[in-house]
């Protein structure tokens, strides 16, 4: 029991002593942390001012980007807000025309100003550095059309387009100007045949029986014809040439031709030497063949054309050699050949049509009415009959 008293009356000493208990702190402690808590709080100001700093700096730069990127170039023309939003016109100045703007286009744009609905600025010249407004706009679009008409706009792009369009024509006469046709010179390559009539009903032609004879005098060698049974083939030419068109009317043509004229007939053939003493004569059947050589030139006079069909009148004449006048003795193995001098000549006229086949061919048909002249030339279906209806029909390809 004394124990425990002991025990409690030592606690109670020991608790009073320490609840006066107090430790002094040096005064250059106190000084130390009153600095350091200056120096974080000064720190903690200068990071935010630069934050702050550098955030406005952003925001300018931005701002000035913003404003170079969206600002349109001044050199040309100066850009004035528009206001109410409505669609804006472009007013387009004739002398700004480069070389590399063509004028139908300048015309145009004067004549019907283009709307841009995407834009916020409305085009002006440098030389007018004053403000734009909606009824200024409207005042320099109605000077322009003014001085520009659509109907010459309109005029401009037509003789624009028939410019790029000018090589599309077929190359005839069809679709061009006057001026043009006058002034063009048209070549067409040219081939033909020519057939003609065979029967000779004309019995007044006096030379009837010309060639072959055999002359008075020293004989020679040669054919005979011994009856007047003739039988004449339809004769036949082959050609080619060409055709230069020197206006929509007139055209000449030129070209070099091949005639084949057959015949057939009853005679003699009679062989004399050297000394002019027969030696052998036979009679029989006897083939005769011409081989003529010549030059046609006719002259074309255009009547009516479209772009499928040329009606057309043409006149003219040939020159013909004959190059070969040739017998063949049927049965026998006897072949005679004689040249005879001078040339053919003849006249003809007649009228024409031609079917377009396409842009550059045509197929032609021309009857004509041919006369043969008495020239001396082997008999022949030309010498009994020398006015014949004659029938070429050809190809024409035009250059």
């Amino acid at each position: 029991m004394f124990e425990d008293n002991n025990h409690i009356e030592s606690d109670l000493l020991m608790r009073s002593i320490l609840e006066d208990a107090q430790e002094e702190v040096p005064a250059s402690v106190w000084e130390g942390v009153s600095e350091g808590l200056d120096k974080a709080a000064r720190r903690k100001t200068v990071v935010l001012w630069w934050k702050r700093a550098g955030i406005s700096t952003v925001a300018v730069a931005a701002a000035v980007a913003a404003v170079l990127v969206l600002s349109p170039d001044r050199s040309s023309s100066d850009f004035v807000p528009q206001d109410n939003g409505e669609e804006l016109i472009a007013v387009v100045e004739k002398e700004e025309v480069t070389d590399d703007i063509r004028p139908e286009e300048v015309l145009i744009a004067q004549a019907e100003p283009v709307a841009r609905p995407s834009s916020r600025y409305v085009a002006k010249p440098m030389t007018e550095p004053v403000e734009v407004k909606e009824a200024a706009a409207e005042e320099d679009t109605e000077e322009v059309n003014k001085e520009v008409s659509k109907e010459e706009a309109k005029e401009e792009t037509v003789k624009a387009v028939e410019k790029v369009n000018e090589n599309t024509y077929y190359p005839v006469d069809w679709g061009e100007d006057e001026d043009e046709k006058k002034h063009r010179v048209k070549t067409s390559l040219v081939v033909s045949g020519l057939t003609g009539t065979n029967s000779a009903q004309n019995s007044k032609r006096a030379n009837l029986f010309k060639r072959p004879t055999v002359a008075n005098g020293p004989m020679k060698t040669g054919i005979s014809e011994t009856s007047t049974n003739t039988t004449y083939g339809i004769p036949l030419s082959f050609g080619a040439g060409v055709k230069i068109e020197f206006n929509p009317k007139w055209s000449l043509g030129i070209g070099a031709n091949y005639s084949l004229l057959p015949r057939k007939f009853y005679g003699t053939y009679t062989k004399v030497n050297s000394e002019g003493i027969e030696e052998t004569s036979t009679s029989s059947d006897i083939r005769n063949t011409q081989h003529y050589i010549g030059i046609p030139v006719n002259a074309y006079y255009n009547i009516v054309g479209n772009r499928n069909l040329n009606l057309y009148a043409y006149a003219g004449g040939t020159v013909e050699k004959c190059v070969t006048d040739k017998y063949e003795v049927l049965n026998t193995s006897i072949i005679h050949k004689e040249k005879p001098a001078g040339v053919q000549l003849s006249a003809n006229l007649g009228i024409g049509v031609e079917f377009m086949l396409g842009k550059h061919l045509g197929l032609y048909i021309d009857p004509s009415l041919r006369y043969y002249f008495d020239c001396n030339q082997p008999k022949s279906i030309r010498t009994a009959q020398p006015l014949m209806l004659g029938f070429e029909m050809g190809l024409r390809a035009r250059l």
